[in-house]
């Protein structure tokens, strides 16, 4: 609900309801337009939305409004639940995006008297009609200018932003055909975020935009520019836009050794299912620094799976985990399964009854890679987050080991059934659209108990390693999703007299972060050292002798592009990073996942006492290893005091002779 509290001096007035939606399933939101002209107050789920408006001045309404807005009035809803919208004001006009008749929406106008006047019943005019084969990511409001970020559901996707030009108004734009637009484009598969641009008035917009293999790219388009729509077709896209400079290996760019592109699998019922795959351009080329029998061996891989809500997986630069790999020849790749909204309708074929399609699709991805020859299932590793973890740990209990070598999975969302079936997590009720209700309905909660990770952890299969990682105070997934599923794993694992060195589970707790905590630099960092000790890798902090660099910076150093005072900053800040973050933490981390690693480490490399079997006891070596610190740190004093003593007394303590003379009791004489 919205509750409005008049600021003023003397006494105030009691806080006045507004706004009131009792659905559980929706969340209350409020803003102001773009240009502060009215008060937007949303009230949204996944797939509906409404949107009432208020006066920005209210509870003072203005003259032109009072015959709209009677003294002590409501908030008017413009728009319904039957769709979702989003709604902008411009001009004496609403612009609202709406997905009234398909999941890539359109944008619809309509005069604010009408809209105010007849509500959700109003009747709006078309300003950009929906279309197959594009979707709207996102919209943005200046001053004579609409920008509509783009999706195009190509084989490789593409990102636009549509400059509309609506300065001689909304009527006029509508009636312009389309193709008299300015759009910048950027290269496939480029993932793009707007800047902040909160100003109406302003003549410059900001954007950024990167990918797997390219660095973070910060750049500033004028919206007073002079490009015509026919420049834009032809023109590059590094030209249609100014580029701020980078800090990220911008040297780089001209000649960057990282190829990303997307493949298509067959799906189990024949369904194509996109695959971006991130890979260096010599990945299975035979180097004379390598000590490789077969020139074009299956080297590890990383795979990534999201598949819900419709969501688009963010495939944007990070040094850790997807530049470390990608340097040492790991295959990036992923796997778009059905649930995400890579493509049209893709979130409807992977949602209620359909979501094991989603499973489904994601082992089909896997097996692809290792019968393309990338990888094979001892060198590939899932990853995933939140609900991308359902998909994984669905296919571990099908499959166990026989996928992928190890699992990394983040915030992850397993117990599905009994953290939809509690009304009052947060989350539960508004994310029925997507799972469907095993509290009220026994068709949902059978579906559901068919695939659900936690209540289908197989005692037949061997399950691969695994990192869990999740924080008590994340409040979508509950933190005993994690602590519940481990716990469980560990039983069966016992019971199947599975060896803990060969596939380790690591449980990684946080009193606090959050639910996007484990995409950090560190935490990632830590997951890395973690798979170099499980694959027998190479040390993370390894300096590389990389042909790669040596030969691209001196391609670029003798045409010119860069001197070799720029090809060394280029070389130092990749070392640079690798020694302060990956190496820091392959030394601080600690191979104490299972009882007996600690006991395989201090064979490995033993330092001056190696446990036997009576003392692999946690609590018995952290004591013995306590004690033998505290003996070396006295013996480096030049003392001979036993360890936990304080050393001999020197001289008489009056204070214990004169109590000890007090308790002895009197002498009879």
């Amino acid at each position: 609900r919205v509750i409005m509290q008049e600021i003023r001096p003397g006494i105030l007035p009691p806080p006045v309801e507004i706004y009131r939606d009792d659905d559980e399933q929706f969340f209350v939101d409020v803003r102001k337009s773009k240009d502060n002209q009215f008060l937007m107050i949303t009230s949204d789920s996944k797939l509906m939305g409404s949107v009432a408006v208020l006066p920005a001045s209210y509870p003072i309404i203005p003259k032109s409004m009072r015959g709209l807005f009677p003294p002590g009035c409501k908030p008017i809803e413009i728009c319904g639940k039957e769709s979702w919208s989003w709604v902008e004001h411009y001009n004496g006009h609403f612009i609202r995006v709406t997905g009234d008749k398909g999941s890539n929406y359109r944008i619809v106008y309509c005069r604010v008297e009408v809209a105010l006047r007849e509500g959700d019943k109003a009747e709006w005019k078309e300003l950009v009609p929906i279309r197959e084969d594009v979707q709207i990511a996102d919209v943005d409001l200046f001053k004579g200018k609409l920008l509509i970020y783009e999706t195009h559901f190509k084989f490789e996707r593409v990102n636009h932003i549509r400059v509309v030009d609506v300065e001689k108004g909304l009527d006029h734009a509508a009636s312009t055909p389309r193709e008299k637009d300015i759009v910048l484009h950027f290269p496939p598969l480029a993932t793009v975020t707007p800047g902040l641009n909160k100003n109406f008035d302003q003549k410059e917009i900001s954007f950024m935009y990167s990918s797997l293999i390219q660095p973070v790219k910060d750049c500033i388009f004028n919206l007073n520019s002079k490009l015509t729509p026919e420049q834009c077709k032809v023109a590059a896209s590094q030209a249609l836009y100014t580029q701020r400079q980078s800090e990220q290996f911008t040297p780089w760019d001209y000649m960057w050794p990282y190829s990303m592109y997307r493949d298509v699998v067959v799906g189990h019922d024949g369904e194509q299912i996109p695959i971006t795959i991130a890979q260096r351009r010599d990945a299975f080329v035979q180097e004379m620094t390598d000590f490789e029998p077969v020139p074009n061996n299956p080297k590890p891989c990383l795979i990534y799976v999201y598949g819900s809500y419709g969501e688009v997986p963010q495939m944007h630069f990070q040094l850790a985990p997807f530049m470390w790999m990608l340097r040492r020849r790991w295959t990036i790749a992923f796997a778009h399964v059905r649930g995400g909204g890579e493509k049209p309708e893709w979130a409807e074929k992977g949602r209620g009854a359909k979501k094991i399609n989603t499973t489904l699709d994601f082992i089909s991805c896997c097996e692809h890679l290792v019968k393309a020859g990338f990888t094979t299932a001892d060198q590939m590793v899932a990853i995933g987050t939140s609900a991308g973890c359902v998909p994984i740990a669905a296919a571990m209990n099908m499959r166990g080991n026989t996928l992928f070598r190890a699992a990394l999975l983040r915030s992850p969302f397993l117990d599905i059934t009994n953290t939809m079936s509690d009304p009052e997590l947060p989350l539960s009720i508004s994310e029925r659209e997507d799972w469907g209700d095993p509290l009220h309905k026994k068709d949902d909660l059978e579906r559901l108990l068919r695939y659900d990770p936690y209540h289908n952890i197989n005692p037949r299969v061997t399950y691969p390693a695994m990192v869990v990682s999740s924080c008590l105070d994340d409040d979508r997934v509950p933190g005993w999703n994690a602590l519940k599923y481990v716990a469980k794993i560990r039983q069966q694992r016992a019971q199947k007299g599975v060896d803990p060195l060969e596939n380790p589970i690591l449980l990684r707790v946080r009193s606090e972060g959050g639910h996007y905590k484990w995409g950090e630099m560190d935490e990632s960092c830590e997951e890395l050292c973690f798979l170099a000790n499980l694959m027998d890798l190479e040390g993370p902090g390894k300096v590389l002798n990389d042909m790669d660099m040596m030969t691209h910076m001196s391609n670029l150093t003798s045409a010119g592009i860069m001197d070799h005072q720029e090809a060394e900053q280029v070389f130092l800040k990749w070392e640079n990073w690798e020694k302060e973050r990956i190496d820091f933490h392959s030394k601080l981390f600690k191979m104490d996942f299972e009882p007996n690693f600690r006991k395989l480490k201090a064979e490995k490399e033993p330092f001056f006492w190696v446990p036997n079997e009576k003392e692999i006891d946690q609590a018995q070596v952290d004591e013995i290893l306590e004690k033998k610190e505290r003996e070396m740190m006295q013996r480096s004093k030049g003392t001979s005091a036993n360890t936990g003593s304080f050393g001999t007394p020197i001289g008489k303590n009056l204070y214990d002779e004169q109590g000890k003379q007090q308790q002895q009791p009197p002498s009879s004489s």
